[in-house]
């Protein structure tokens, strides 16, 4: 898991459709956005009180608890590292992540060396716990290669200061406190323990960052999968899903309410004849258009989606009888009738829309589409005869009046 935090720390912006279809996702605020500086700013600041505090609380001390040279060195070492986490804060707060990360992490690390370096050394250093420190930063600031490089580092600077001291006799500065020295160990496992709990504080908020980035890219994968890449409405996979479900919410309840689903199968006439004619530029723009007319004219929970080329279905859910979704048929068609203005024409679609009713005239919930479907042949012949029957009627009284419409109009005086 700590591999993941070499690239949450880098601070470069990463770039349901169940019942969301007609939404689009909103884009991430600003501050989330910059979330990983304000982490990282958060987590200097942190470091930068708690340098400042310990440093109150060591100049404040008096000349029974530590001696004046050591409270003078140590707080000169500590004043410097507040100056270098300040320095850092003011770096990440301006937007210079790489180079406010670095000043911090390496200012631990020599900080708790210069310490166990002026305290005599390993192994006999006040300030040898502080070694856990800067592999922990590494490890949450730049990853777990980094703080096992860090970890490494440490043991062999320990190791060498030992041979140093051991086999070649060189005694290291030993600047430690005498006055006191139950103090001094007090302070140092203080300082070790406020410096572990604040790296468990970055994990955490580092983890809790790449569950939330993980959790959005997985709705949009899912978004992705479910939409269709012209239209933006539900696609055919989706379709098949939400009618499944569909279909077990009314097996669950259609004893109790006796809503049904009405599934309408729509495809337009003549569509064809505008791809050959105007391109598929602006046969893809009607699609949309369309698309658009159907997602604003149906429920919120009814799902609109587009099977492929010109097909198109709904599915309505808490549907009472025939009559109600003959006339929800109807309308869509006036819907998708509507003149559309594509490109520099204006086009007018018709539709013809088949529509099944589940349970009552279709038991098989595997068959509906199927239904569905033959039902809207069946509408597109019968609207097939009656505008060939127009055609032939308005042909028929122009041959023999001369003008179309007018023998409907003195048949229908006669019978007045």
């Amino acid at each position: 898991m700590l591999d993941q935090f070499s690239s949450f720390f880098p601070m470069s912006p990463t770039p349901s459709l169940p019942r969301g279809l007609r939404r689009k996702s909103s884009p991430p605020p600003a501050d989330d956005v910059n979330s990983h500086a304000a982490v990282l700013y958060q987590t200097i600041i942190a470091i930068d009180a708690t340098a400042t505090l310990f440093l109150l609380f060591f100049v404040t001390l008096g000349k029974e608890q530590i001696d004046p040279p050591a409270q003078l060195i140590f707080g000169v070492m500590v004043f410097v590292l507040c100056c270098f986490f300040t320095l850092a804060a003011m770096l990440s707060r301006r937007g210079r992540y790489d180079a406010a990360r670095l000043l911090t992490s390496w200012s631990a690390v020599f900080g708790i060396g210069a310490a166990i370096f002026l305290t005599g050394g390993a192994p006999g250093s006040v300030c040898l716990p502080l070694i856990v420190i800067p592999p922990i930063f590494f490890f949450c600031m730049y990853g777990a290669r980094a703080g096992i490089r860090a970890a490494i580092t440490v043991l062999a600077v320990i190791a060498a200061q030992m041979i140093a001291s051991g086999v070649f006799g060189i005694a290291l500065p030993n600047y430690e406190s005498k006055a006191n020295p139950g103090l001094n160990a007090a302070m140092v496992n203080v300082l070790n323990f406020a410096l572990v709990v604040l790296a468990m504080y970055i994990y955490e908020r580092a983890n809790a960052r790449l569950r939330r980035e993980r959790n959005i890219e997985r709705r949009r994968l899912a978004d992705l999968a479910n939409q269709d890449t012209l239209t933006g409405i539900a696609n055919g996979r989706y379709f098949h899903q939400a009618l499944n479900e569909a279909c077990e919410r009314v097996d669950r309840n259609y004893r109790h309410n006796h809503m049904q689903i009405g599934l309408l199968f729509i495809d337009f006439n003549g569509f064809k004849h505008i791809n050959d004619e105007f391109g598929h530029k602006a046969g893809d723009e009607l699609l949309c258009a369309i698309a658009t007319r159907l997602k604003y004219s149906t429920r919120h929970e009814d799902i609109v989606a587009r099977l492929g080329g010109d097909e198109f279905v709904v599915i309505s859910e808490r549907v009472r009888d025939r009559p109600e979704l003959d006339l929800f048929a109807e309308q869509l068609e006036q819907v998708i009738s509507a003149p559309l203005p594509i490109g520099n024409a204006v086009h007018t679609v018709r539709s013809s829309v088949g529509s099944v009713l589940y349970p009552t005239e279709v038991q098989d919930r595997s068959k509906l589409l199927e239904q569905a479907d033959r039902a809207m042949y069946d509408k597109k012949k019968r609207d097939k005869s009656l505008r060939a029957l127009a055609d032939e009627l308005r042909a028929w009284e122009v041959a023999e009046i001369g003008q179309p419409g007018h023998g409907v109009a003195q048949e229908r005086q006669a019978r007045a």
